[in-house]
């Protein structure tokens, strides 16, 4: 689940100043739900092996690295610039309640439903956001001729700052120790010792 950012995550913020950025969204969208629709028709069937998910889960993170730099830069470009930051700011609190009524939709569905079928319906989701994306007017800009050279004034700029520098690794060191143990324990917790499964994980996730 990590490993993509790290291999693609440069990369993709290359290809979102380089490319056309609608395309790179509707890409990623498009690919998240073409990797989903397997695994959930596996899982229905019982048929999903743990590698299965392991394979899902990198090809997904790649996806993603694409996407949100793409979608990061699209939308400043969209609302210019005096209402980026309201425009980022609704786009945060949207997500946020999404997010909190997501994982409650979710806790009641998983009662009476097989976890298996949420990956039909993410796909789903991907889909429609792919479709909404097709209507997005993307604003015309000149592409870079080398993104190397962004990249490195970016790192030159980086190293001499030692706290700045020393902040982002302290960072990256913390969210890794972090996000796993996180992704082990919390469903360990919601089994163990809550003995509620997915739905009570769900609530663990709506108090996150």
């Amino acid at each position: 689940d990590s490993l993509p950012a790290f291999f693609f995550g440069l990369h993709g913020g290359l290809a979102a100043d380089r490319w056309s950025r609608k395309r790179l969204m509707i890409s990623a969208d498009a690919a998240r739900a073409v990797i989903l629709i397997p695994v959930g028709v596996a899982g229905l069937t019982g048929t999903l092996p743990i590698w299965g998910l392991v394979a899902a889960a990198f090809l997904l993170e790649a996806a993603n690295s694409y996407f949100i730099p793409a979608y990061g830069a699209t939308v400043p470009a969209v609302v210019e610039k005096q209402n980026s930051q309201a425009a980022m700011a609704l786009l945060s609190s949207t997500t946020q309640a999404l997010s909190i009524g997501g994982w409650a939709l979710a806790a009641g569905l998983l009662t009476f439903m097989p976890v298996s079928v949420f990956f039909g319906v993410n796909a789903a989701t991907f889909a429609l956001s792919g479709l909404i994306l097709l209507r997005l007017r993307e604003p015309k800009r000149a592409p870079l001729e080398d993104g190397s050279v962004h990249v490195r004034e970016g790192i030159s700029a980086l190293m001499p700052r030692r706290a700045l520098f020393t902040a982002v690794v302290v960072f990256a060191v913390a969210m890794t120790i972090t996000t796993g143990s996180w992704i082990a324990g919390i469903p360990t917790i919601s089994r163990d010792s809550l003995h509620e499964g997915a739905s009570g994980f769900s609530l663990l996730m709506i108090g996150f």
